[in-house]
């Protein structure tokens, strides 16, 4: 199930080292914030990162989301500055599975997600006064929170999550507005498979119109954020895909829904 959009999209050239950020650091609603593109756009995307937090990688994302539609887009620390260290995955010991968890459990907890995220948005549309419509794109553990706050009363007009972490079929079933997975090979078929059929039978004409769901079957998780691997031509290739196809989305879901 998969579909792109008519939008012809172009991204920047990708940068595998030494990125230089286009953005800047500011605080909103308290909360030390990333935040690149147009400061008087209508539109803002809330980019969630996954569990490793900022990185060049995530950022350089936001970066290109940012050029290629005129959004504001803005990732808050919801970890406030705590980072899981990369040489801790894959988790095969005891003591790399004990501060992972004690990690999860004091800052990536996905209902501490959600409610930060219903204190952040109101303080952003404080503060950037121009925007009109949010949408939401989240990386592994933003991906669940994405999808766990696109059902009813949702602050968001779109939805995305990208290689989602703890993917369950039944958090599609949820959906009430325009939402799009892009899973790598790692994530668990069936899931996958039980997501797109719940967004495809939707109740709502909005989703059904709008779901796509595509594996992207040479990628491993992670390979549009932090864990993407930039030297790598293979990955440089489909980090750019999916971020067209994210940019793609964004310009025919969100803006049409101003």
């Amino acid at each position: 199930m998969s579909t792109h959009s008519k939008a012809c999209c172009t991204v920047p050239p990708i940068v595998a080292k030494d990125y230089t950020l286009k953005g800047t650091f500011a605080e909103i609603g308290g909360l030390r914030t990333y935040v690149t593109g147009n400061k008087n756009a209508k539109f803002a995307v809330l980019s969630l990162f996954d569990i490793f937090s900022y990185s060049p990688q995530i950022q350089q994302g936001a970066d290109i989301i940012a050029a290629s539609g005129d959004y504001l887009v803005v990732m808050p620390d919801y970890f406030m500055g705590n980072v899981l260290d990369h040489t801790l995955y894959p988790p095969d010991t005891p003591e790399k599975w004990a501060i992972i968890k004690a990690f999860v459990h004091d800052w990536a907890d996905f209902q501490k997600g959600i409610e930060n995220t219903k204190v952040f948005l109101p303080a952003l549309k404080e503060q950037y006064k121009s925007i009109e419509s949010i949408a939401a794109v989240g990386f592994c553990w933003g991906g669940k929170v994405a999808v766990l706050m696109s059902g009813e009363d949702t602050p968001f007009k779109v939805t995305i999550q990208v290689h989602p972490g703890q993917f369950d079929a039944e958090d599609a079933k949820g959906v009430t507005i325009p939402h799009m997975i892009l899973a790598s090979k790692d994530e668990p078929a069936e899931a996958i498979a039980g997501s797109a059929e719940a967004l495809k039978n939707s109740k709502v004409e909005a989703v059904r119109n709008a779901a796509v769901v595509e594996t992207y079957p040479t990628m491993p998780h992670g390979w549009m954020a932090a864990r993407a691997n930039l030297s790598d031509e293979g990955n440089v290739k489909e980090y750019e895909r999916g971020y067209k196809q994210v940019v793609n989305y964004l310009q025919e879901h969100l803006n049409a829904a101003a």
